[in-house]
């Protein structure tokens, strides 16, 4: 499952504060929304109604350059495939309202879901929540959401637990994370877009040999793997409304480029006509020089040991690793693509 997004993109806003009548059912056929007013009306007249949340989501900002063809997985997987359009998926929130002018209550332990559309990543585009929607406060006081993807999971889950406090998900490499720092809004001020942005660092993989007679003595790319991962991301709200806070934890796991061997694609002599070798791989970022690890395993000569040199990978940052075929060794190269554009860089194996 993938995505395309583009450089530049930012998400929208949505939700709705909900009414009270004295006459029960006729509030029902007046708002649908997921908060109640405040008590306080008599004699049977209903009350003031909440503002609905309308809001608008955008992916990016990423990095400057044009995404590659990317998109995203509807199952929470990672981004590949399509260039212009992310299809349309489904992302999560949760709350924290005003209880004073400045002074915010805690995030909602409940969740929030609105549908994004089939758009260009980083167009701002509305977002429709499920019924009830969400309505902002009465009285003027503001309301604050922040969001994610995936969500929606149970705790342990690859989808992303809300706990009240956090998100969590448990990862293997293959889905992609995204995080919208806090906006606010009220009945008198609609909040601004929601921008979701990846968290993770994307791998892609692509082999090649120097000769013919090397390619032929490797045979065909059968299984990448990456060593040493974190298999646990998570996310915390700031309380201030700020971006808040990613951490990666987890013992060290392997994540693998998933592919079907099987049909696996013949090394290439040109360089230029390499084809991505697996799927993706969405692995922590790596703030300062990290040698990554790798296993790279072809059909004739077993599995072969590589270590990157050591560089930065930054969150949102796709990094396309050339393997360089030697006759018993690989060189590797990195190249940087921005989620997007590619700078290439090479690794010898």
């Amino acid at each position: 499952m993938r995505y395309k997004m583009k450089t530049n993109r930012n998400p929208k806003k949505c939700r709705l504060a909900a009414l009270s009548f004295a006459g029960v059912l006729a509030a029902l056929a007046v708002c649908s929304c997921s908060k109640d007013a405040p008590s306080g009306a008599s004699g049977g007249e209903p009350q003031p109604q909440g503002r609905p949340i309308e809001l608008q989501g955008m992916f990016g900002q990423e990095k400057a350059g044009a995404a590659p063809d990317l998109k995203a997985p509807v199952d929470g997987g990672p981004v590949v495939g399509g260039e212009e359009t992310t299809p349309e998926l489904t992302l999560w929130f949760t709350r924290a309202d005003e209880t004073a002018s400045g002074a915010y209550g805690a995030y909602e332990t409940a969740q929030l879901s609105a549908v994004r559309p089939a758009a260009e990543g980083n167009t701002p585009t509305a977002l429709t929540f499920a019924d009830p929607s969400p309505c902002y406060q009465l009285g003027g006081l503001k309301t604050r959401l922040t969001g994610w993807f995936p969500g929606g999971g149970a705790e342990g889950s690859e989808k992303g637990y809300w706990n009240g406090t956090s998100v969590q998900w448990t990862i293997d490499g293959k889905q992609d994370i995204m995080t919208a720092p806090a906006q606010q809004g009220s009945n008198a001020e609609a909040m601004p877009t929601l921008v979701f942005s990846h968290r993770t660092a994307q791998l892609r993989f692509y082999a090649y040999a120097e000769t013919e007679n090397i390619a032929a003595l490797w045979g065909k790319i059968t299984a990448i793997r990456v060593s040493g991962q974190a298999n646990v991301c998570t996310y915390t709200p700031s309380t201030d409304g700020a971006t808040g806070a990613v951490v990666f934890s987890g013992s060290p796991v392997v994540f693998a480029a998933g592919m079907n061997a099987a049909a696996a694609p013949s090394v290439t002599t040109d360089k230029a006509a390499a084809r991505q070798t697996g799927e993706s791989v969405m692995i922590a970022p790596q703030a300062s020089a990290y040698a990554l690890a790798l296993e790279v395993e072809s059909d004739k000569l077993g599995t072969i040991q590589v270590t990157l040199p050591a560089r930065v990978y930054d969150p949102a940052g796709a990094y396309n690793i050339y393997l360089r075929l030697q006759a018993v060794t690989i060189s590797p190269a990195v190249a940087v693509s921005d989620w997007g554009a590619t700078v290439e860089k090479d690794v010898e194996l």
